[in-house]
């Protein structure tokens, strides 16, 4: 979420849109094993919210909302 002054704290924990580019994602990289790619691990960006230079912490991007 890059937009924090329209995102109430509740719309920010109930964040339907990260849970939903994750499952997305993984579910799109399960296809790929099945289809007989050498998937040897997944890293996502961050565990938890971080700092950036542009805006802060106001940027959430982390699997878990800090």
């Amino acid at each position: 979420m890059d937009d924090p002054g329209n995102v109430t704290l509740p719309a920010g924990l109930n964040d339907t849109i990260r849970v939903n580019y994750y499952k997305s994602y993984l579910q799109n990289l399960i296809n790929a094993v099945n289809d007989g790619a050498n998937v040897v691990g997944y890293f996502a960006w961050s565990l938890l919210d971080n700092f950036e230079w542009k805006s802060g912490y106001t940027s959430r991007f982390g699997v878990v909302y800090v």
